[in-house]
């Protein structure tokens, strides 16, 4: 049968399949888009006021702090911190809001699905030729789609890093596999590179290329078939370096892991796989975090076991590439382990295990499955053309497991529904953990049961007595119950334990002024801009703190003078932004802006804000001046860049 048949076979029957799985995806998660930030989206997006303001962007690939509040979370990712920006300024209310980011998240999910499509067609057409490929290859879609362990990805907002940079890996994919022959062009770079920007585990598009070009399109002997390939894939291995420079410059030093010793995470990987492929297979021990840790010594069953496991996939995969129409397995077993590469192995991240990192990986377990469905369909071919029974039965296996991983998904967004129900599930099933007690603890504190937070706060720093966040949340709590003295205690505990950590102060710094303790409280919160600058609320503490609480906008404006001469310019910066939230049409607020941007040398951000000032006002000569400044240090910025010589 020739390919165009192959892809023109029963139109009819399958846009409707089609049309009805996109309906069967909206129904499983039409209950999720209400569901609250949780986790890391409070320092990267909630409390962030970098995305605020559309007109950060370009800051975004100069400053990788504007990715999180949080010194320690500060990964160089313009490309996810301009998609939050975006969406908040979609949301319309000049601030995060929830549903705005999940209509995008979902929306980009969907293109992902329909790339997905095409993606398995490309791979699994040509190995069989069999008109009922595409069904298999829309069958692989919706089972990725509906997969109730992705729905961790999906509800898990800043998550949106590794479903986003998985889709421009699928973009640059199906633009190489659509015009192979004009792969010079090298267009599938593009999509590449901005997935990189949005996370580095898309840097493995490389290595999966290589992967692509040995086993699928060169083919077997491994030694022409390598030379030829890496020929082949050398444009996005040299980008690829390219990449990781700029990040590794990019990167602030203050960037921590805050994972174990690298030979035990590495050792505790394995078993950390073999987990993800359980949880493609049957996703019962699902949860926002789990209370797993590194393994301590080489001989632990756990490792054994993991390593037992990898050998045969990779056996397995090994065995599979030795005929043509094993080959999809086989490479979709290795996208599994070239995809997780970055985050399970030398490279020790706080968490050895999280549910959102196999959604990359799991596009290739997709591929895997539907190749050793089309190796079967293929052995029983005859016997299926002459039996409705069997037809029937296979068409109604499908359904059913659609349908319950599609159930799956919708429990799973009930459980993300709220604060409480997510961290008292992740509780039951990671007891051993400080921070998810904690989090859990956070949650019956807010429905001021002291007694049952106290409980979970104290078994979380029995388990970890120097965790920072442990002591804010017990001096939080000790300040709800009245006692002041042991509040004030853990508050400077937490300070000891974590000076890098911006809500030491923020918290601090609100129980001062709550105490009467004004200038203590403003102190604290100016200590804590010095590690966070582009904090939310601790420039709001500063601002509430040094006008008033209810300050006007010549008191924000006073604010960002002081600031400004004070050489504190991210802060006046910040408190002439509030100003305008008062005032926004207000010339004086944005010349403060202006002047701001100079001294810091953001030339471009300068000037808008300089010519915001003199449109509104013609007459403020001093906006001219600071316009005229900006726009004579940019030029000469110009000059000199174009003058420099060229280095090693």
């Amino acid at each position: 049968m020739s390919q165009a048949e192959f892809v023109s076979a029963s139109p009819r029957g399958f846009a409707a399949a089609a049309g009805l799985l996109v309906l069967t995806v909206l129904a499983a998660y039409s209950n999720h888009f209400s569901n609250p930030f949780e986790l890391d989206d409070t320092h990267t997006i909630v409390g962030n006021e970098s995305i605020l303001d559309l007109r950060n962007v370009a800051r975004f690939f100069t400053d990788a702090r504007t990715f999180s509040t949080l010194p320690t979370n500060q990964s160089y990712r313009p490309g996810t911190t301009t998609l939050n920006a975006i969406d908040t300024w979609l949301g319309g209310t000049g601030k995060p809001e929830p549903r705005a980011f999940h209509i995008s998240i979902f929306l980009s999910f969907l293109v992902l699905g329909a790339l997905l499509y095409h993606f398995l067609l490309r791979l699994l057409g040509p190995a069989f030729d069999r008109p009922w490929v595409r069904w298999v290859a829309l069958t692989g879609t919706g089972l990725f789609l509906l997969h109730t362990a992705n729905a961790e990805t999906i509800n898990y907002v800043i998550a949106r890093a590794d479903s986003f940079s998985t889709l421009m890996v699928l973009v640059a994919f199906v633009v190489y596999l659509r015009r192979p022959a004009r792969s010079r062009s090298l267009l599938y770079l593009i999509p590449f590179a901005a997935g990189v920007l949005v996370k580095e585990t898309a840097l493995m598009f490389a290595p999966l290329l290589l992967a692509y070009l040995v086993l699928v399109r060169e083919g077997l002997p491994l030694r022409p078939a390598l030379g030829r390939a890496l020929g082949a894939a050398a444009p996005a291995f040299l980008l690829s370096a390219v990449l990781v420079a700029l990040s590794l410059t990019m990167t602030p030093a203050t960037l921590a892991p805050g994972g174990a010793e690298r030979w035990r995470y590495l050792l505790t990987q394995p078993f950390v796989l073999l987990h993800y492929f359980g949880n493609f297979i049957f996703p019962v021990n699902l949860a926002i975090e789990l209370d797993w840790t590194a393994v301590s010594s080489p001989f632990e069953s756990r490792v054994f076991v993991g390593v037992a496991f990898v050998a045969l996939a990779l056996l397995g995969a090994a065995v599979a590439s030795r005929q043509a129409a094993g080959r999809p397995i086989a490479f979709g077993i290795l996208w599994f382990f070239i995809a997780l590469g970055p985050t399970s192995s030398i490279i020790p991240l706080a968490e050895v295990v999280n549910h959102h990192r196999p959604f990359f990986p799991y596009v290739g377990l997709t591929l895997a499955a539907c190749g050793l469905a089309c190796v079967v369909l293929v052995r029983h071919e005859e016997r299926l053309r002459h039996s409705l029974a069997l037809r029937t039965g296979i068409g109604a296996a499908v359904v059913l497991l659609l349908a319950t991983h599609a159930w799956g998904v919708h429990r799973r967004n009930e459980v993300w529904s709220s604060a409480e129900r997510v961290w008292e599930d992740a509780a039951r099933k990671g007891p051993r953990s400080a921070r998810i007690l904690m989090n859990y603890a956070n949650t019956l504190m807010g429905r001021a049961d002291y007694a049952g937070a106290l409980d979970y706060f104290e078994r979380a720093r029995a388990i970890s007595p120097n965790y920072s966040y442990v002591h804010i949340n017990l001096g939080v709590l000790r300040a709800a119950m009245g006692d002041a003295a042991m509040a004030e205690t853990h508050f400077t505990d937490a300070l000891a334990l974590g000076p890098e950590n911006p809500e030491s102060y923020a918290y601090y710094s609100v129980f001062l002024g709550e105490q009467g303790r004004k200038e203590e409280a403003l102190a604290i919160a100016r200590r804590g801009l010095a590690v966070s600058p582009t904090h939310v609320r601790l420039n709001a503490l500063v601002i509430s703190t040094s006008a008033g609480s209810a300050p006007t906008p010549e008191d924000l404006l006073d604010l960002s003078l002081r600031l400004y001469q004070e050489r504190k310019y991210e802060e006046s910066l910040a408190a002439a932004r509030n100003a305008l939230t008062l005032r926004p049409e207000w010339d004086l607020a944005w010349n403060n802006i202006c002047a701001a941007q100079n001294s810091l040398g953001r030339w471009d951000e300068a000037i808008a804000a300089g010519e915001q000032a003199v449109r509104l006002n013609p007459d403020n000569q001093l906006a001219r001046n600071n316009l005229a400044v900006a726009r004579a240090q940019k030029e000469s910025a110009g000059r000199t860049s174009q003058s420099a010589p060229p280095s090693n």
